[in-house]
Order: C-alpha cells, then structure tokens, then sequence
C-alpha cells in the first residue's frame, strides 16, 4: 500500500514540471492585428502588431516598446509571413489576433486569397474585426497610439463605439466570409483611413508636456467612418455618413445614434438620440415583377432642441415625427439607389428574403438575378415615435 501511494505521489510531482516540448512565454509574440497590402509589383506585403510577454523584473516596460511591428512581403501571404519570421526572434501567435485590415488595392486584387488563408488558418478566431483601409495598411498600422497603450486597443475602442453612434459597421470574419461567397449577396465592413493633424491628442501634467517635442508636428489619428462594400467585379464603393446610415436601417443595425432635422418651419434644430429601430423587410410577387417592401420602425428621445415651437403640443410633436421619418426615409432611398445604380450588387441580401419565402419564384430568377435586383421595386414605410423630450418639456429658445 505504501509502495502505491509513494508512486501516485510521485506521478502528482511530474505533473507539476510543465509541459514538455511547448514555447516558453519569453519565446514567443502575441499578435494582435494583421494588415494585408498589395505591392506594386503584384507581391502582398503583411504587417503585424505584436505584443512580446518578456516576464522580466529587471527591465522596465517603459523602456522597451509595448507592441512590436513586423512586416515583409511574398508572391502570397504564406509565403510573406515565412519571411518575416526571418527577421523575428520569437514565434508570432495569432489566436489572439482582434484586427484584420485590408487595403483596397489588396481587396480589390487579392481579396478571394486573403479570406481563404485566415478562414483555413486554425490560429485565427471567426470573430476578428475586418476593415477596409483607403491608406496603406503599413503606414496605418505605425500610427501613434495616444492614449492607450497601444494602436490595437485604440482601434479596438474606436470599432466598440461604432456602435453607438451607428457611423459604421464593423463586419466580423466569418460573417464577411461567408457574404463574399454567396453568389448573389456582398460583403460589407467598415472603412478605416487616418488624417494628420498638429492637434495634441494627449493631455498631460505641466512637467511631463515640457519635456514634450516642442514645435508642430503632424500627428496622424486612424478613424473608422463610413463602409467599403466590394462590387461584383471586384472594386471597392464606399458608402458615405448618410448611406451608411441607411444600410444601418435596412439591415436592423441602428443602436444609438443622432439624427437631426431642421427647416424654416421650426427656426432651429431638432436632434433625436437613444435610437431604437425595428425593420421588417417582405418581397412581394406580381406577375413578373418583384416588390420589396421595408417597414421600418424608429423610436428615440428629443436630445436637442433649438427650435421655437412647442413639442408638447400633439400636432406639433406629430409633425416633428413625420419630419424625422422623411429624412430616414430619404437615407434609405439614397442608399438602395447608389447600391442599385451605381454598386450594382446586392448588400442588402434582398435575394435571402425571397430564397426563404418565395422559393418557387426564385428558381426562375436565380440565373438572372443581377438585372432583376437593379431594377426592383421599393416601397419605404418609415414610422417615428418620440418617446421623451429629456429634463425639458419646452425649449429654451420660445
């Protein structure tokens, strides 16, 4: 009996050792972000963000980087990442990746690529963020970071709040994915670029600013606005403020966000906050031709009023509603007109609703579907309630 335990304690005591034949933390780097580019001379350029876990008392973390940049290029992804090993002394990880950034020229020359390599690549999650970048993905990933500790959790951050104030939709791997093979749908993901300014983007103690570069300087600030959809034959339309905003409605993606109307009649401004927005979109079938109908319903507070009249009248406050709705209405139309003329592909994925309820008829429109959804009919029915006028009842300006 002694001689069992002495040899389970003695299994119990190996267990402890770790495991055999696995990396170190020291000797490896956490990606975080991965960006795609497309060389002139057709090679593919990858850039990666990498934090590097060091686990030492001696050095301090304010005397090394944060976030280590690497970059390199191939004749293919795989190939430009096995080089950039060359000049790495610790193995990249990308379970942790969050960002995936693509150029528009690499989206609109290697897009079908560089999807199929991150969707086969077990290291990385389904649910990494992917953008669309109007500048080049390697001079955007070596921006400044500002406040935070690094550019991952910057552009982390700004891509949280994109959904709140509905600027924005920030397309997920597996969903963008699995839109860019649908035969008759097309992805659509935000659009990520960055704009210099001499703007001190940091405030900071009397002491820590004099030892500040002193003397302007261009600082260059990422921002996320708009989306970039991919158009059938492979080139990059971007939606501006207002059709993103529509795509939003139609696709049942509006949290938050502001909406403003203003017009002689009201000698001011009207802005309506705390948005909550339900969409219900049908196809109707006559003949041969198709209808889809969108009835959106909207309901928000009153966040600004500068107006002179008085909302607590009830035929005042309805045609304020009725105002708010037609400049919905006006964002949806603009959105499915530059989606339909100009874009010339489903983003809106109008082709699921008729697989799902009008099969019969799809069979005859699959083959032809692409003139059919630049000519089909849409009918806007948009309905606004205003729920709360905030800790007023009346406007100052009265």
């Amino acid at each position: 009996m002694k001689r069992f335990l002495l040899f389970i304690c003695i299994l119990l005591t190996l267990s402890l050792t770790g495991c055999w034949g696995k990396k170190e933390l020291g000797d490896i780097s956490i990606v975080r972000a991965t960006g795609i580019d497309m060389e002139p001379n057709g090679d593919i350029r990858v850039t990666i963000l990498a934090e590097e876990p060091t686990g030492s008392k001696e050095t301090s973390a304010s005397m090394r980087s944060s976030t280590w940049i690497g970059s390199d290029t191939g004749s293919n992804i795989r190939e430009a990442m096995k080089k950039l090993l060359s000049h790495s002394a610790k193995r990249p990880l990308w379970i942790q990746n969050q960002v995936i950034i693509i150029s528009e020229d690499a989206a609109n020359k290697a897009l079908k690529e560089t999807l199929d390599f991150f969707v086969r690549n077990r290291e990385i999650r389904l649910d990494n963020n992917i953008l669309i970048s109007k500048a080049r993905v390697y001079d955007l990933l070596q921006l400044p970071s500002s406040v935070q500790s690094n550019l991952v959790d910057y552009l982390i951050g700004m891509i949280e709040n994109t959904k709140f104030w509905s600027e924005s939709y920030i397309a997920d791997l597996k969903t963008y994915a699995l839109k860019y093979t649908d035969d008759y749908v097309s992805p659509v993901t935000g659009s990520i670029d960055y704009y210099n300014t001499t703007m001190k983007t940091v405030s900071t103690g009397r002491e820590s600013y004099g030892m500040l570069k002193t003397g302007d300087s261009d600082i260059g600030i990422p921002v996320v606005e708009g989306c970039a959809a991919i158009k059938k034959d492979g080139s990059i339309g971007v939606l501006t403020y207002d059709e993103t905003q529509g795509f939003l409605w139609i696709m049942g993606k509006v949290k938050e966000g502001v909406i403003e109307i203003e017009g002689p009649e009201y000698n001011g401004k009207l802005v309506m906050i705390n948005i909550n927005s339900k969409i219900d979109k049908k196809a109707i079938i006559n003949e041969d031709e198709v209808e889809i109908v969108l009835n959106l319903q909207v309901n928000g507070d009153i966040g600004i009023d500068t107006t002179e009249i008085d909302l607590s009248k009830d035929t005042l406050m309805k045609n304020a509603e009725k105002d708010f709705s037609k400049k919905i209405e006006n964002q949806l139309r603009a959105t499915v007109k530059r989606a339909q003329k100009d874009f010339k592909t489903d983003i809106f994925c109008f082709s699921e609703i008729l697989i799902k309820k009008h099969p019969n008829a799809w069979k005859s429109m699959e083959s032809d579907w692409e003139n059919i959804y630049e000519n089909l009919k849409i009918t806007y029915k948009v309905e606004t309630t205003i729920h709360r006028m905030g800790m007023l009842n009346e406007s100052l300006y009265q």
